[in-house]
């Protein structure tokens, strides 16, 4: 049987949506007050207004985010949203009956402030022909674990420095070293083994 539709007056306005769960009480109707002014209602489901985010990440990964004239929703982040929000965001928003979720992020007055893409604990892979990384400042990289492997590794630097507090371990076929000026080797104790051939050739050679 088909449900009878409501004509909208200048007192009640009315609008079919998606129908409520077993013993849920969903009041769809607008009224509005002598001055014609909408009071403050969630917004119908399907709709997308946009909210700017009032507050921190809250304990259970909702944000508070306000809407005017409307109030303050907790809303989750849209798996397609990557970019994690912050307090003072303008933010497009999308409702159902049960939840709100942040769609994208339109505007950050912070234009310094850091810029987060969470993917949380999900395994994230990124394919191109060709990736190029450019940043004016640094370039930083933690992990407990990096690995990397290429035919050929090019690196152009005007200084490089390396620390490692453990073993630092090198197995090569071939390994050559160019210095233009001095090389230098120092280590509490040192071997220096060949199993063929050790040549040791220059214009003067120190020992002791």
């Amino acid at each position: 049987m088909t449900r009878p539709k409501t004509l909208a007056t200048q007192d009640t306005l009315s609008c079919e949506s998606a129908s409520p769960m077993p013993g849920e009480a969903v009041d769809r109707t607008f009224r509005h007050d002598d001055t014609g002014e909408r009071p403050a209602s969630r917004p119908w489901p399907g709709q997308m207004p946009t909210g700017r985010v009032s507050g921190a990440e809250m304990a259970n990964g909702q944000w508070p985010v306000a809407i005017n004239a409307e109030g303050i929703y907790p809303a989750s982040v849209a798996f397609s949203c990557v970019v994690q929000p912050q307090r003072g965001d303008l933010v497009k928003l999308c409702f159902d009956d049960r939840r709100c979720w942040i769609l994208a992020i339109l505007e950050r007055s912070d234009a310094l402030e850091a810029l987060t893409l969470d993917f949380g604990a999900r395994r994230v892979v990124l394919r191109a022909h060709d990736v190029r990384m450019e940043a004016r400042n640094e370039v930083a990289l933690d992990a407990a674990h990096i690995a990397s492997r290429a035919e050929v590794i090019t690196q152009v630097a005007t200084e490089r420095l390396t620390h490692v507090s453990g073993t630092d371990a090198t197995h090569t076929g071939c390994m050559l070293s160019y210095a233009e000026r001095h090389m230098g080797l120092h280590a509490k104790s040192a071997t220096l083994t060949s199993s063929s051939l050790l040549k040791i050739d220059a214009g003067q050679i120190h020992m002791g």
